[in-house]
């Protein structure tokens, strides 16, 4: 029998069609500029009413964030919490296989397995390093498809834990990120089942965020409600892997390189590669040019 998350973790996501994910800012992290890479954290809630479900934590090494991020190796550790934000139990662990792992090309061009993304959704608390942990309890995957990786679109399947056909499968938008991200939202979608946006931010205290830092807000819209808790949790994980692979790039929307400054309009995607479409005026003549 495949595994399967707890109950109370299934009554959870199984009540709920509209989520709010939302990264916590790392001062630390936003005083340097990224330069001091912290591991991430996240408060998924119910959008509807506004009640924290669960509270997520990154595990990773500095070495592997400081070299690699954010195609590093990493475990999100999924807390179930209470009313007063107590921490009940893991309901699951995220693995995530990095660049200094069996993934040395990750984030160049997906063509071959080894380039290509990939989140492994175990059930409750593993212990171990990513890369490293057992299969016994995996009862599911979000893989970006090797030979192209969805081509011009960004493509992330969903599979259970036989890893054949993918059941879902969750595609965006060409450009998107940069200055693009303060003005427009990053809609994701599964077909006509569910919506997964990249937020823009509300006011201006939230443009200042999005600057600075790169804490992002996402909202997941169900639409099929007979989507099950397992799928839906699966889809959850599947968000955080998308910010890692897309939106996790340290003040991506402007700043300076080989003695001038640049705006990054948006990034363009291509076969696995987020190209950069970018303004440039050189510190000497003060000439711009868009490549």
């Amino acid at each position: 029998m495949a595994p399967t998350l707890d109950q109370q973790t299934l009554s959870i996501v199984g009540g709920v069609d509209n989520y709010t994910l939302q990264q916590k800012v790392h001062r630390l992290e936003a005083g340097t500029c990224g330069c001091i890479e912290m591991a991430n954290g996240y408060d998924l809630y119910d959008a509807d009413n506004g009640k924290r479900l669960m509270e997520v934590e990154e595990e990773s090494s500095l070495f592997n964030r400081c070299c690699c991020a954010p195609n590093h190796s990493l475990k999100l550790n999924f807390h179930v919490v209470d009313q007063e934000g107590n921490r009940l139990h893991q309901a699951m662990t995220m693995e995530r296989t990095g660049c200094l792992c069996k993934k040395p090309c990750l984030g160049c061009c997906a063509i071959f397995p080894f380039c290509s993304d990939k989140a492994t959704f175990h059930v409750g608390a593993k212990e171990g390093k990513p890369g490293e942990l057992d299969d016994a309890d995996v009862f599911g995957y979000a893989v970006q498809p090797s030979g192209g990786g969805g081509y011009l679109t960004p493509t992330l399947h969903v599979m259970d834990r036989d890893g054949s056909d993918p059941k879902l499968s969750v595609t965006g938008p060409t450009c998107f990120g940069g200055c693009s991200e303060l003005c427009c939202a990053t809609p994701f979608k599964a077909e006509d089942k569910l919506t997964i946006t990249k937020m823009k931010p509300k006011d201006a205290k939230s443009a200042l965020r999005e600057l600075l830092t790169d804490a992002d807000t996402f909202s997941m819209q169900v639409h099929d409600k007979s989507i099950t808790p397992d799928t839906r949790m699966q889809l959850i994980g599947t968000v955080f892997l998308m910010d890692y692979m897309f939106f996790e790039r340290d003040i991506d929307a402007c700043g300076c390189s080989n003695g001038g400054a640049y705006i990054n309009l948006c990034n363009c995607y291509c076969c696995g590669l987020l190209l950069p479409c970018q303004c440039k005026c050189s510190g000497s003549g003060g000439d711009s040019m868009e490549e």
